[in-house]
């Protein structure tokens, strides 16, 4: 079964290595870091066909940038394709743990992630801007803070109809899921669609 690396994202990098390419070297990790929701419980989704970290946060930040010109044009789209971007960061030291049912099991994760994010951005010229998107979408509560939560969820509902039709799979319970966590009248629309394919 594919699960995080022993040692996830730590490579032995030169001292005078540019900061930026420090940076990419620790997230080129999130390709290799398969999301374990799928793995789990028996989806039968072949391994070789697993979703990554990176493909579900690249997933996400494609439909951001279409979501937010045709649905939310008065968001800042930049911010809502960057908060995409970084949101998953915090895996990198700490794989890809589901949600925490229990407040103090769920709060022990973001902690544990905004020691990550923190330390791999602590180099980084400007790092804290992009740890304020991170604790901005961790704090959920600005617009395009919602609208990530909903597209980090809508994503998943996706991928779930994908895997459906690649593998005869029933995974209804994940899009019954997605619709729990969506508001937005654009994106419960959208998976209205989806659902009935």
């Amino acid at each position: 079964m594919r699960t995080k690396n022993s040692n996830p994202g730590q490579f032995t990098l030169g001292k005078n290595l540019d900061p930026i390419l420090c940076l990419y070297f620790q997230a080129n990790h999130l390709k290799q870091l398969y999301r374990q929701g799928w793995i789990r419980a028996g989806r039968d989704v072949p391994e070789s066909q697993c979703e990554s970290v990176a493909d579900h946060n690249f997933g996400m930040s494609l439909l951001s940038l279409f979501v937010c010109d045709l649905y939310f044009p008065h968001l800042d789209r930049m911010k809502v394709v960057s908060m995409c971007l970084v949101h998953e960061l915090g895996e990198i030291a700490n794989g890809d743990p589901p949600p925490a049912k229990d407040q103090a099991l769920q709060m022990k994760k973001v902690e544990m992630e905004r020691q990550s994010i923190t330390l791999l951005l602590r180099d980084l010229p400007g790092g804290d801007r992009y740890l304020s998107l991170w604790e901005e979408f961790e704090r959920n509560e600005t617009p395009e803070a919602r609208l990530v939560k909903e597209l980090d969820k809508f994503e998943m509902a996706i991928q779930a109809k994908i895997y459906s039709l690649q593998h005869g799979k029933d995974l209804q319970e994940f899009i019954s899921y997605v619709r729990s966590c969506l508001d937005s009248k654009e994106l419960i629309r959208l998976l209205n669609q989806i659902e009935s394919m």
